[in-house]
């Protein structure tokens, strides 16, 4: 049996409550209790937009407890602990990828805490790799948009737009920068306005 399942709220809800006639934030909140009823869980809430995919973990998935902790609020998290949770640096490559699977994005570290917030995987995959370096290859436009404007046809067109509301989003609520964004590169490069190495090397100049 998998022990992750990733799934857009609308998509739970056509699964969960196949009678349900529209996408409301009670009968999606209806969606959430009946997947939870069969041992999975979430640290996402029930309310968001429709077509946001949502990371479930089952009840034996060994990361499980922090999902548990994040749904239930909180936020940081000594380094040591969540090496522990990992089995290993939680900023290795391999781990950062592990936490974007269950929809857990790096949002903030430093002085030996790591803060992390609950997120649509897909976007949680981006972030948590901007967090240790810039991408040199960097991703498609339209990969970016499925992810951080999760509307029901996010690729049909790449308007100039939905490129400035992306470049606002992942400015504002997820400190990166995209300057490919408004360049004629088929591939967009994610900056974060900090990275893992940068702070530690900040510590240590100051300690």
């Amino acid at each position: 049996m998998r022990s992750t399942h990733h799934v857009t709220r609308q998509e739970l809800l056509t699964a969960e409550l196949p009678a349900a006639r529209r996408f409301t934030e009670g009968q999606s909140a209806r969606a959430f209790q009946s997947k939870g009823q069969r041992g999975w869980i979430t640290a996402m809430p029930a309310t968001g937009p429709p077509f946001e995919m949502v990371a479930f973990v089952h009840a034996h998935h060994k990361l499980v407890k922090l999902v548990e902790r994040v749904r239930d609020g909180q936020e940081w998290f000594q380094e040591g602990e969540l090496n522990a949770e990992l089995g290993g640096p939680w900023s290795a490559f391999w781990s950062l990828p592990q936490l974007a699977k269950i929809g857990l994005a790096v949002v903030d570290y430093g002085e030996g805490e790591v803060r992390l917030r609950p997120a649509d995987p897909r976007a949680a995959r981006f972030v948590n790799e901007s967090r240790r370096q810039v991408s040199p290859k960097g991703f498609k436009i339209q990969r970016l948009i499925e992810a951080f404007l999760p509307v029901r046809d996010p690729c049909r067109r790449v308007t100039d737009d939905r490129r400035l509301v992306l470049a606002e989003v992942l400015g504002e609520s997820w400190e990166i920068e995209a300057d490919d964004l408004f360049s004629e590169r088929r591939r967009v490069r994610l900056a974060s306005r900090w990275t893992v190495l940068k702070v530690i090397d900040l510590e240590l100049e100051t300690a």
